[in-house]
C-alpha cells in the first residue's frame, strides 16, 4: 500500500476517533453511542489535527495516478 493510501486510512481512523458524530454521519460503526465533544478547546484541537494530517498529505509525493487522486481527495477533505 502506498504512503498516501496508508494516511488515508490513518487519518480516517484518528478523525472518527475524534468526531464520532461524523463517524455516525457517515455511517462507520460502533460510534453511534458516542458524541463529539463541542467545547472550543476540543474543536480547536480537532483543527490542529486536521492541520497536521494536511501538512503530512502535502508533503507526500504521489505514485502515480491513483495516488494523485487519493491524495486530492484527502486534502479537499481535510
Amino acid at each position: 500500500m502506498s504512503a498516501i493510501f496508508e494516511l488515508s486510512d490513518r487519518a480516517t481512523d484518528v478523525v472518527v476517533s475524534a468526531d464520532p458524530m461524523l463517524a455516525t454521519a457517515l455511517g462507520i460503526a460502533d460510534y453511534d453511542h458516542l458524541w463529539t465533544d463541542l467545547h472550543p478547546d476540543a474543536y480547536r484541537g480537532r483543527l490542529a489535527l486536521y492541520h497536521e494530517l494536511r501538512m503530512e498529505a502535502d508533503s507526500l509525493d504521489a505514485e502515480g495516478a491513483a495516488d494523485e487522486l487519493a491524495k486530492a481527495v484527502l486534502v479537499e477533505e481535510l
